[in-house]
C-alpha cells in the first residue's frame, strides 16, 4: 500500500490545488473579457440613449421636449443702452460722449409649433413663437426709463432713400430738425420691440431689434425654419439649420422696401457663401465634441455660418467646470473676425473696414449697421478711438458655448452681441425753395456710434443637471466599475490560478523524484530458503520496477520464500512512501501518470503483474513432486 508519513495525501492536495488553479484561470478568463464586453455595452447604451432624446422626431425625449418649448425653463436677455450725453455737441462736430446704462432684464420664451417632417423624418419645418417677459426683480433700470439714444427708424430710411429717392426721405422729415431726425428718446421696450416714429410724416413702425409675439395668433404669420432632425445619425449635420426666415439662401432686396422674390438678390459674395447651414448651438452629436474640435454655428444676428472652436491654445479655457461636471468651452473663431485685408475669405462678406465688425448693412435694408463685440471687443482702434464712452460693466469673457461632451448638450452659454450705426452728414437732400441741395448733419464727422448690445444667457437647471448626473454620470461609472473592477479581479484570479498551477506542477514533481530516487537507493531483494513467498514475490516485484531481472532458477531453488518486499528507507523530509505486497491497485493509482511519467507507470504495472505471476508458480511448484521439482 501507499503511505504518506505527513498525513493527508500531498499528492491529492496537489491534484486539488491544480484543479483549483484551472477553476482560477477559467474563471479570471471569463471576469476580464465579460467585463470588457460589459463596459462596452453599458456605453453603447448610454450613448444610443443620449442621441434618441436629442433627435428631434417629435418623441418623448428630454432633448426634444427643451427644444420644442423652453417654458419651463426661459433664456434671459439683458439689454444694455448707450445713452448720449451730448447731442447737440455731436451736431456740431464733437466726439459723441456715451454712457452704458442697464441692464433690462427679460425672460425669453419659446415654442416651436407648426411642425411638419418630411417623408423620411430627417427635417422639420416648423414656426416660432417667441416673446418677452420684463423682470423687474433682476433689471437695474426702471422699465419706464427713457433713453436718449440715436434714431434707429431715421437712420433705417435714410439708408433705404439716401440713393434711391432722395424727395421720399426729405418728404418724410422735411418738417423736423436735425436733433430730431438723429436722436430720439424711447424706453428699452420700444427700442427693443419695435415702435412708431412720431416725426415721420406718414406712419411709419420700426419693428425694433427682436421679434417680440404678444401671442401665438401673431406668431402663425411669422417665418418658416428648418432644421435637420438627426435621425440619420450624421454627427456632421446633426440638428443644422436648413432654412432661416423662410431663406435657403440668404437673399436681400436691392430696392427696399419691398421686393418681389424673383427681384431678390444674394446677399453675401457666393451662393455657397449665402447657403443657410449650421447649429444652433444648443446640441451637438454626443460624444461628437472633443478637445481642440469645431463645429459650424448659424449666427442669426449676421446671417451667416461661422466656426465655433475649442482652442487648446488660445486665450480662453479650453476645459470648464461647473457644478462638478467637466464641459468643453466653444468661442467664435478669431478668423471670423479679421477683416478682408487680414483673411481674404472675408471679402466674401464685405468685411473690407476695421478687425472685429460684421457687416450687416444689406440684411438691414441699407441701414448701416454693423455687428461687434460689446465693448469694440477686439476691434481695430481707429474706430473705438473717435467716441468717448464710460463703461459701466466689467466684461472678462467674451460670446460662449459650454459643450457637455458626453451629452453634446449646451449646459450653459452666453451670447453677445453690439449693434453699431455710422452717422454721417446726409447730403443732397431736396431744397424746395431753392436750387441747391441741403445736408442734414452737415457738421457730423462720420463715426461708427453703439446703440445697444444684448447677452442671452441659457444655463441647464439644477434639477435637470442632478438627474444627468445620475443617470448618465452614474451608469459611466458603473460601466467604468465593470471595466477597471472586473478585470482587475479576473486578472488577480488568472495570476493565483497560474501560480497554483505552477506550485503543483513542482510538487508533483519534487515528490515523483523523491520516490524514484530512494526507491533506487534502498531497494533490496532478499532470498530466505524457508521466507514468505509473498514477501519475494514483492521483492520481485521491486527489483523488476528497478530494471533487475528475477532469475528462475532463484524460484525453482527454494530460496525464494525468504525473498523480502524492497520498501522506501528514505527518511530526509519526513515523507516515506512504502510499496510492499500489500500494494493494490488503487494505491498505484494514486500515483497516476501526471506523477510518475508514463514509462514509470507502466513498470509499475508490470510489477503487479509479475508479483501475481510469481504466486501461481509458487503454487505449481509446491504440488510437483521430487523428481518433478528436479
Amino acid at each position: 500500500m501507499v503511505r504518506c508519513v505527513t498525513g493527508p495525501s500531498t499528492l491529492k492536495g496537489a491534484r486539488k490545488a491544480r484543479n483549483a488553479g484551472v477553476a482560477l484561470v477559467v474563471l479570471g478568463a471569463v471576469f476580464a473579457v465579460g467585463s470588457v464586453v460589459a463596459t462596452f455595452w453599458l456605453r453603447h447604451k448610454i450613448h444610443e440613449g443620449l442621441v434618441q432624446s436629442a433627435v428631434l422626431d417629435g418623441g418623448d425625449g428630454a432633448g426634444y421636449e427643451s427644444w420644442r418649448s423652453n417654458h419651463d425653463y426661459p433664456l434671459t436677455m439683458r439689454a444694455y443702452f448707450y445713452e448720449i450725453l451730448n447731442p447737440h455737441e455731436l451736431l456740431a462736430g464733437a466726439t459723441p460722449s456715451l454712457k452704458e446704462v442697464g441692464p433690462w432684464v427679460y425672460k425669453n420664451y419659446k415654442e416651436n409649433f407648426n411642425l411638419t417632417w418630411n417623408a423620411d423624418r430627417s427635417e422639420v419645418e416648423y414656426q416660432t413663437w417667441s416673446y418677452y417677459v420684463f423682470d423687474e426683480e433682476e433689471s437695474a433700470m426702471p422699465r419706464d426709463y427713457l433713453i436718449n439714444a440715436l434714431n434707429i427708424a431715421f437712420l433705417g430710411v435714410a439708408g433705404n432713400y439716401h440713393e434711391t429717392n432722395k424727395f421720399k426721405l426729405w418728404f418724410e422729415y422735411f418738417n423736423t430738425t436735425d436733433s430730431e431726425r438723429l436722436f430720439q428718446r424711447h424706453t428699452a421696450d420700444e427700442f427693443l420691440f419695435g415702435y412708431w416714429d412720431p416725426f415721420a410724416s406718414s406712419p411709419f413702425l420700426y419693428p425694433g431689434i427682436v421679434q417680440n409675439y404678444t401671442n401665438k395668433t401673431a406668431a402663425s404669420v411669422s417665418q418658416l425654419y428648418t432644421m435637420t432632425t438627426g435621425i440619420d445619425r450624421n454627427p456632421n449635420t446633426f440638428r443644422h439649420y436648413r432654412q432661416f426666415k423662410g431663406m435657403d439662401v440668404v437673399t436681400y432686396c436691392p430696392h427696399p422696401p419691398t421686393c418681389a422674390n424673383d427681384e431678390r438678390l444674394i446677399t453675401w459674395g457666393t451662393r455657397e457663401a449665402s447657403i443657410v447651414d449650421g447649429s444652433d448651438g444648443s446640441q451637438l452629436y454626443p460624444g461628437w465634441a472633443t478637445l481642440g474640435s469645431s463645429f459650424p454655428l448659424w449666427e442669426p444676428d449676421a446671417f451667416r455660418t461661422v466656426k465655433f472652436v475649442n482652442q487648446v491654445d488660445g486665450p480662453n479655457e479650453a476645459k470648464v467646470k461647473y457644478q462638478g461636471v467637466d464641459l468643453l468651452r466653444f468661442v467664435m473663431s478669431p478668423d471670423e473676425w479679421l477683416n478682408s485685408t487680414q483673411n481674404p475669405r472675408n471679402a466674401l462678406f464685405y468685411q473690407n473696414w476695421s478687425q472685429g465688425l460684421f457687416n450687416v448693412t444689406r440684411m438691414a435694408q441699407k441701414e448701416l449697421l454693423w455687428v461687434s463685440q460689446p465693448h469694440f471687443r477686439n476691434v481695430g482702434e481707429p474706430v473705438y478711438s473717435s467716441i468717448d464712452v464710460d463703461y459701466t460693466v466689467d466684461i472678462k469673457e467674451e460670446s460662449f458655448i459650454d459643450i457637455e461632451p458626453v451629452s453634446g448638450a449646451a449646459f450653459r452659454l452666453k451670447k453677445r452681441t453690439q449693434l453699431n450705426l455710422l452717422i454721417y452728414p446726409v447730403s443732397g437732400i431736396p431744397n424746395p425753395g431753392s436750387p441747391e441741395p441741403i445736408t442734414w448733419f452737415e457738421h457730423v464727422k462720420p463715426r461708427l456710434v453703439p446703440i445697444m448690445w444684448i447677452e442671452v444667457e441659457d444655463t441647464i437647471d439644477d434639477d435637470d443637471l442632478q438627474n444627468f448626473k445620475n443617470k448618465v454620470y452614474g451608469g459611466l461609472f458603473l460601466a467604468d466599475l465593470a471595466l477597471y473592477g472586473g478585470t482587475s479581479i479576473g486578472v488577480i484570479m488568472l495570476g493565483l490560478g497560474t501560480w497554483l498551477l505552477y506550485a503543483s506542477h513542482r510538487k508533483r514533481k519534487e515528490l515523483t523524484d523523491r520516490f524514484y530516487r530512494k526507491s533506487r537507493s534502498n531497494s533490496r531483494v532478499s532470498v530466505h530458503g524457508n521466507g514468505d513467498l509473498n514477501g519475494a514475490a514483492a521483492g520481485g516485484a521491486s527489483s523488476y520496477q528497478n530494471g533487475d531481472s528475477i532469475d528462475n532458477d532463484e524460484i525453482a531453488s527454494g530460496n525464494h520464500a525468504a525473498a523480502k518486499a524492497a520498501r522506501d528507507a528514505a527518511n530526509a523530509s519526513e515523507s516515506r512512501i512504502i510499496i510492499d505486497a500489500n500494494t493494490d491497485d488503487d494505491d498505484l493509482e494514486a500515483i497516476d501518470a501526471d506523477d510518475l511519467g508514463e514509462s514509470k507507470k507502466q513498470r509499475h504495472n508490470e510489477a503487479t503483474h509479475l508479483l501475481s505471476g510469481t504466486q501461481a508458480s509458487s503454487d505449481t511448484y509446491s504440488g510437483l513432486g521430487d523428481e518433478q521439482k528436479s
